[in-house]
């Protein structure tokens, strides 16, 4: 997974905008552990791709992460974007407009190349992780605004196992880097529990 040549490559993130996932590289260091992090995903180990592959740097690991939850985050949105208006969001009437503005900061945050360099071999800043709690705080704004206000739309759409799924993850990714307070997860309180309780479940039958 490392670049033993000397030379500098670009990591996997590139800029865009909303409304646009973040593309990989494939001759990086980044994209081995996207591709790390996919595989172990395909074998339906959610709590074993959350954690730092043995060998590799936190804040690769980290920074590979936030784009792919950031991306993540994004298509789930747009899933409700449509259906996300005045009428459906009566307590939050600009929620539309206020998701849009809160996923461009996070792209003009994940585009500084001083927070998040573009280069392989450049340092990340000294309080990096600092920066990456900051970003999943507002994306986590993201799944509970479509779990309060859009859940029965994503019943009727079919999406809601895909939509669990990719919450449990960014749950077990939060908890076990510690990103994220309990008192910041609180608003999805109840599904949390019940994901985190599924996931000692399975874990007590995988030790039978």
């Amino acid at each position: 997974m490392k670049n033993h040549s000397g030379l500098k490559k670009r990591r996997f993130f590139q800029a865009r905008t909303f409304k646009k996932v973040k593309r990989v590289n494939i001759t990086t260091n980044r994209y081995n552990l996207h591709e790390y992090a996919e595989g172990t995903l395909g074998v339906g180990n959610i709590e074993q791709s959350v954690k730092l592959p043995e060998g590799e740097n936190i804040n690769d690991w980290l920074a590979m992460n936030t784009i792919e939850f950031q991306n993540t985050a994004k298509l789930l949105f747009q899933l409700v974007q449509e259906r996300c208006t005045t009428e459906t969001c009566p307590k939050m009437t600009a929620a539309n407009d206020y998701m849009n503005r809160l996923l461009l900061w996070v792209d003009e945050l994940t585009e500084d190349p001083k927070i998040f360099p573009p280069m392989e071999n450049d340092p990340f800043p000294k309080h990096f992780k600092k920066y990456v709690a900051v970003i999943f705080k507002r994306l986590f704004r993201v799944y509970a605004h479509i779990f309060t206000c859009h859940f029965r739309d994503i019943q009727d759409m079919g999406t809601e196992p895909h939509f669990n799924s990719c919450y449990k993850h960014f749950l077990l990714f939060v908890l076990h880097f510690k990103l994220l307070k309990k008192s910041d997860l609180e608003p999805l309180k109840v599904l949390n529990e019940k994901l985190l309780k599924n996931t000692k479940t399975q874990k007590k039958k995988k030790k039978k």
